[in-house]
């Protein structure tokens, strides 16, 4: 499984005292990270989805190109590239009809094959030295409201997928983008109330009830968070995540993620 970083909490400091909820949410990711390390020791080989990196953690140069990164113009809201170029503050009919939970969404990379095969290997092969990458390439798709905002926050697992797993990925980025940015990080600003399927093959309605009320705030949240997640695809995750932070008193929650779905029939703005 590789190397899994220790969770902190640097925002302690900043924010004062936790709530009472939130060291028994810290206590459960430290509790999920022991136990995967005694039953699930790092692999000895990881060449199964090894080959866009080299040995070093460095990127070989044609994996390099052939990622699709994200980049203007965009939806303001979501983040979705438009074909055209569009005015700054542009939305997506989408974005314009049913406006999302949070106040706006970015991702570093369109998600597709070659990208597939380096976040599986992140999250399933035990390839940490990507971390490093995922968050430059994040923290360069930010806007500059993310980079404002009082805290960064990541989407939490369920204790019992953390003790299987062993770390929570979107919470490693979390961290490393928080580090790029110069912003407090606290994994522990949500928690996830109760298991829920994969997301994988359900219609964009059967995610959102999936994951309905799946989420809760640990306790009194900050004004502007900066939720990371690794992959957004219909947004029903980050969406409810978002929908738990306000309830918690946020007034603004920004979405950064690694990757996202592309939908060409979504891409033309009004």
């Amino acid at each position: 499984m590789g190397h899994i970083p220790p969770y902190h909490d640097s925002a302690a400091s900043a924010r004062g005292p936790h709530t009472a909820l939130r060291p028994v949410v810290q206590a459960v990711h430290a509790a999920g990270v022991s136990l995967a390390r005694l039953l699930w020791p790092a692999p000895a080989d990881d060449r199964e989805h090894a080959a866009p990196l080299r040995a070093a953690g460095l990127m070989a140069p044609d994996a390099h190109r052939a990622l699709g990164f994200i980049g203007s113009p965009c939806c303001a809201a979501c983040g979705l590239p438009f074909e055209s170029g569009r005015g700054e503050g542009a939305h997506c009919l989408p974005c314009l009809a049913d406006p999302p939970a949070f106040a706006s969404a970015r991702a570093a990379l369109r998600y597709d094959d070659g990208l597939r095969e380096l976040i599986l290997g992140f999250k399933h092969g035990g390839r940490h030295q990507a971390v490093g990458h995922f968050a430059n390439w994040m923290s360069l798709a930010a806007s500059e409201a993310m980079r404002q905002c009082d805290v960064v926050t990541a989407v939490p697992l369920h204790w019992t997928r953390l003790a299987v797993r062993g770390f929570n990925q979107s919470a490693d980025l979390g961290e490393a983008v928080a580090r790029r940015l110069g912003i407090a990080f606290d994994p522990a600003l949500l928690r996830r109330r109760r298991q829920t399927g994969s997301q994988g093959g359900r219609s964009a309605d059967a995610r959102a009830r999936n994951v309905q009320g799946a989420f809760a705030a640990t306790g009194p949240v900050p004004a502007r968070v900066l939720l990371v997640d690794d992959v957004m695809t219909t947004g029903a995750t980050v969406s409810a995540c978002a929908r738990a932070l306000r309830r918690g008193g946020a007034r603004a929650v920004h979405v950064l993620t690694l990757a996202r779905v592309i939908r060409a029939r979504r891409l033309e703005p009004r």
